[in-house]
């Protein structure tokens, strides 16, 4: 599983590697599929050469999974150059999916505890936090192969889109989906 730089493929060795995956859904299918792309989705770590891209970028990488008829591809943007990853589901062991709860520990005496204490909403509350007040919660994902594991986060409101879009998926049996945990 190697990762490809994009710009760089000719047409048609991404025709070979769209091919490789079973091939793209058509229109009407990506419709009754409701798309077949997932959540943008940040790396944190696992993969050796996407660690590379990490510490030489300059900003977060993303990633993106797309679905095709017979397996995954990752899209990998750093900054404004794309790589791509193809994964088999006979690569994949397992997919694991992560809730983590917003973690709010106000000062005693600040501001931000002075509107928790009087019913103001945390959704507003939290732009008056100090660092360490509040941890905004995330979901975390993690996708296991032989070789290497991506570990990656997006908000907690998208953890909903990522069960649907993995249980939709060519992979729904390898998807293990945990209760809410506390961050750490």
């Amino acid at each position: 599983m190697q990762i490809h730089r994009f710009y760089t493929l000719r047409p048609k060795e991404v025709q070979a590697i769209y091919s490789s995956l079973g091939g793209k859904y058509g229109y009407r299918e990506r419709l009754a599929r409701n798309g077949n792309g997932s959540p943008r989705l940040y790396y944190l770590d696992g993969h050796p050469e996407i660690d590379r891209l990490r510490d030489r970028a300059t900003d977060e990488l993303r990633l993106n999974f797309e679905e095709f008829r017979n397996g995954l591809l990752v899209g990998i943007t750093e900054r404004t150059e794309p790589y791509i990853l193809p994964l088999r589901p006979a690569d994949i062991h397992n997919i694991s999916i992560h809730l983590t709860r917003d973690v709010v520990e106000p000062v005693p005496g600040s501001f931000f505890d002075w509107l928790l204490r009087h019913g103001v909403a945390l959704s507003i509350a939290r732009f008056f936090a100090r660092p360490g007040e509040h941890e905004a919660g995330r979901t975390e994902l993690r996708l296991t192969t032989g070789g290497f594991s991506i570990h990656c986060w997006a908000d907690a409101r998208e953890h909903k889109h990522l069960l649907d879009f993995f249980g939709k998926s060519v992979v729904e049996g390898l998807v293990v989906k945990t209760a809410v945990q506390v961050a750490e």
